[in-house]
């Protein structure tokens, strides 16, 4: 793998980390919920604007003949990133309790905030879902097949992963998330427990790691429930495409 894809990789590994960390306002504390935050948003929004070139070429020829469904099922996902992430960026500003207190909007902004946050955590599980090929080769190289003891220990830790992120989308306010601009309420904030409105208001209270890490684990492995998901429909239809190319 080049140094650009090796950096590129290293920048979303590292916005991936820091947007998990917002699901819960109690992994850090609320200010840097809100000043992380905007600033992992920007930043998507600048590594978009980088890619500008690449985003001009594909919306040229996206509705072509010869353009392969992934490339247009990866623009889609893409696109809707960047709309979440705009108004992820206004209804942050609009309700925040510590930076932006002077912005506050309507009691509409907080069921649209969580609902988009819900909906970024699928996005991202796509957006993984469809560069595991990717990920594959930047972690173990193009060359060669990897050894029975690592595939082993991969399919362990995939349906390791994929055990704990089904139990999370059960007990996590994930769905209540979702549901939040029919409902107009939201359930506490992202573990299940309390309104919300805990330990994310004490700036003083001590940072806890294993609240950090818990906010880790229990959102990558909702999304990465949704990566394995798009993976395995992307198998199955390259599987049917190979059986109807065998018999032309």
């Amino acid at each position: 793998m080049n140094t650009k894809n090796k950096y590129k990789l290293l920048l979303d590994l590292g916005m991936i980390i820091v947007l998990l960390l917002m699901y819960n306002k109690a992994a850090i504390t609320l200010s840097f919920h809100e000043i992380a935050g905007l600033i992992v948003l920007v930043v998507m929004l600048v590594h978009v604007a980088i890619n500008y070139k690449w985003v001009i070429k594909i919306t040229r020829r996206l509705f072509a003949k010869g353009t392969p469904t992934k490339t247009r099922v990866s623009y889609a996902v893409n696109l809707l990133l960047l709309i979440s992430t705009v108004v992820m960026i206004i209804s942050s500003l609009l309700i925040s309790k510590t930076i932006f207190t002077s912005l506050q909007g309507g009691a509409i902004w907080k069921p649209i905030h969580f609902f988009t946050a819900a909906v970024m955590l699928i996005l991202l599980g796509i957006h993984l879902g469809l560069h595991f090929h990717f990920i594959r080769n930047a972690l173990f190289g193009t060359k060669g097949k990897l050894s029975k003891v690592i595939l082993i220990l991969l399919c362990i830790l995939v349906l390791v992963l994929l055990a704990i992120g089904i139990r999370n989308l059960v007990i996590s306010s994930f769905n209540s998330w979702l549901s939040s601009p029919f409902t107009g309420s939201v359930e506490g904030h992202g573990l299940g427990r309390g309104d919300g409105r805990g330990r994310g208001l004490l700036e003083s209270q001590p940072i806890n790691l294993q609240t950090t890490f818990s906010t880790l684990g229990i959102f990558f492995s909702i999304t990465f429930v949704f990566a394995m998901m798009t993976w395995v429909i992307e198998q199955l239809l390259n599987r049917r495409k190979k059986k109807v190319l065998s018999k032309e």
